[in-house]
């Protein structure tokens, strides 16, 4: 994965649960790339996050949501209806265990050739 989809998969994942919680990360197409964006966090250092969203991830049948949206979709009419199946984990996130931002910054300085997107464009 290029650094620039690193950064960004963690920028969206984390305006995705300000914005609405877990549930929304899912509902949306950002959880398309779930299992990439575990290993985007993974890949900046932040262990702990990587481990809310898998648990998360777990939720779903075969501890991963489809990578199709209306299918995932459909899976958590099913099976996840309500917002706060995600309560405990989104309290999780939103507590910042890890300094997130300081984290894609060091991240950002390992690849001073790479021209990232302001995070106003995510």
């Amino acid at each position: 994965m290029n650094p620039g989809d690193v950064v960004d998969l963690v920028m969206e994942l984390e305006g995705e649960v300000n914005n609405g919680g877990l549930h929304q990360f899912f509902y949306n197409s950002s959880g398309d790339s779930t299992s990439d964006t575990i290993n985007a966090l993974e890949s900046i250092g932040a262990t702990v996050f990587a481990d809310i969203l898998r648990r998360a991830a777990s939720k779903f049948p075969g501890n991963m949501p489809p990578r199709d949206t209306m299918q995932r979709r459909a899976l958590m009419q099913e099976k996840l209806p309500r917002a706060d199946v995600f309560r405990d984990l989104d309290k999780e996130f939103l507590a910042y265990p890890e300094d997130l931002s300081g984290l894609i910054a060091a991240y950002k300085r390992q690849f001073p050739n790479v021209a990232f997107r302001a995070r106003e464009e995510i």
